[in-house]
């Protein structure tokens, strides 16, 4: 519809107490996104890219940490909302969200590879929270069934919320187990944080 279908449109029906057809049709694009958008909530993202692939042994039955390294890779932290200048800690292989606040979302998509050798093999992927507190905690981020041997790209993604003091000042990190031995190494990591202005 034309801007002039749109006038023609608007004035043809009954008069009533709203904006008028010339009000409507000044708004910017800027100004009727702005309305739309929920003001106590500002958002960014980072990514974090592996710079060393080597597989990494999933023994059978054994929670494996799993590292990311951005040394030799790339980071991204330019994008995050203000205040925040990372929250991912590489040398550690560690989420890190101390400076986020109680409240805040946290979305987290990872990207790997996985090796098994055998067959109907499960695996399962976790965030462990909290860590070194009385509160440590593990949030199941992906878990499947490998029906034949081989090796296959996966990709995960999941949502968190910052929900207390433990999860934001202690580190998280991502551990894999399987029911057989495995392999398999982190290509990247996604984080879009939400923070909530109070």
């Amino acid at each position: 519809m034309t801007t002039k279908d749109m006038k023609t449109y608007i004035s043809g029906r009954p008069q009533s107490n709203l904006a008028s057809s010339s009000e409507i049709l000044n708004l910017t694009s800027s100004q009727v996104v702005k309305s739309e958008l929920p003001t106590n909530i500002t958002g960014g993202w980072a990514n974090y890219i592996n710079g060393d692939l080597t597989p990494i042994t999933v023994p059978a039955n054994v929670e494996t940490k799993l590292t990311l390294d951005t040394t030799n890779g790339e980071v991204i932290n330019q994008f995050l909302p203000f205040g925040v200048t990372s929250v991912w800690n590489s040398q550690t292989s560690q989420f890190d969200f101390s400076e986020l606040k109680v409240g805040d979302m946290v979305d987290i998509r990872v990207d790997g590879s996985l090796t098994n050798s055998g067959i109907n093999e499960t695996f399962g992927l976790n965030l462990v929270s909290g860590i070194g507190t009385a509160k440590e905690f593990s949030l199941p981020m992906s878990s499947g069934v490998r029906f034949f041997s081989g090796t296959s790209l996966i990709s995960r993604y999941n949502g968190i919320f910052i929900g207390s003091t433990e999860v934001r000042d202690n580190p998280a990190e991502l551990r894999i187990i399987s029911s057989s031995t495995a392999s398999g190494y982190l290509i990247d990591i996604y984080v879009k944080v939400l923070s909530v202005l109070v």
